[in-house]
């Protein structure tokens, strides 16, 4: 099942899934290449009491990122900006602890854990 956030009210699904990931890790400045440090800076996100400038536009972007792979596994076609939804996360400050609500869900115990590269099949 695949949940649903509204921004500007409109419903958006939210998904994420590896595409969501690639999407924000290639678009990250600068870009994260590997899972762990992918795992490790969103975990450190989710302390919303102080965050930089830096890490709302990294929010902004992981939020985008699943709206934009939610909208593509429904076969949606994306009609929200990136800077329409950065402007929405300012002026409903419930979308943000939402979808990280939703991505912690979505993530299955065994993914929480480290990616060991040693113990991957080649």
């Amino acid at each position: 099942m695949i949940e649903k956030i509204t921004i500007s009210g409109k419903k958006y699904p939210v998904k994420f899934g590896n595409g969501a990931i690639r999407r924000f890790c290639k678009n990250h400045e600068p870009p994260i290449d590997n899972l762990n440090d992918y795992y490790d800076y969103i975990q450190s996100l989710k302390d919303l009491s102080n965050l930089t400038f830096a890490q709302f536009d990294d929010l902004a972007l992981l939020i985008y990122s699943a709206i934009d792979s939610g909208c593509n596994l429904m076969g949606i076609d994306l009609d929200l900006t990136f800077d329409k939804l950065y402007e929405s996360l300012g002026d409903d400050l419930t979308i943000i602890p939402d979808v990280l609500k939703i991505y912690s869900n979505s993530i299955p115990q065994t993914e929480k854990k480290k990616i060991n590269p040693e113990n991957q099949k080649k």
